[in-house]
Order: C-alpha cells, then sequence, then structure tokens
C-alpha cells in the first residue's frame, strides 16, 4: 500500500483487531503491576511492624510488578509497530 493510498478492509480490520489484543496486553500487564505492587506492600508490613515473616507466596507474588511492566512495554511496542505507515519499494 502506497503511504497516500486508502487501506483495505481487510488490512483496517486486522489492525484493529491487533490494536484490541495489545490493548487487553495492557490492561493484564497493568492489572499484574497493581497486583505485584499490592504483594510488596503486604510483604513489607510484617518487617516494619516487627512480625512474623510471610509464607514464600508473598514475596514470589511481589515479581508480579517488573513482569507486568515487561508486559506492558510489549503492548506499547506491538501498537507502534502497527501504527508505522509501510514503506513503498520503488
Amino acid at each position: 500500500m502506497s503511504p497516500g493510498a486508502t487501506p483495505r478492509l481487510h488490512e483496517v480490520s486486522t489492525r484493529s483487531t491487533r490494536a484490541t489484543a495489545a490493548r487487553r496486553l495492557a490492561q493484564l500487564g497493568a492489572a499484574m503491576v497493581g497486583l505485584g505492587v499490592v504483594a510488596t506492600i503486604v510483604t513489607l508490613l510484617p518487617l516494619l511492624l516487627d512480625a512474623d515473616p510471610l509464607p514464600v507466596v508473598f514475596y514470589l507474588l511481589c515479581f508480579l510488578a517488573p513482569l507486568g511492566l515487561g508486559v506492558i512495554l510489549l503492548a506499547l511496542w506491538l501498537r507502534a509497530r502497527d501504527r508505522k505507515v509501510p514503506t513503498s519499494m520503488t
């Protein structure tokens, strides 16, 4: 497709499907970051209150925050890749 041409219906529907998938991926990443931040706060509370430490599961849930950030960055990369205008070879 040339830069000035109108996109075909199939290309538009494929782009919108990919955009929806990237949006859902970003929402999943945001939920992962939120859960990871809550788990981090809950994990730090016993250390601040001088209580018994929590089970290992809570410490593992803290890893969701950086993993969620990676998922968000992947979704942003996918959205940016879809928005690029293809250049013609001629």
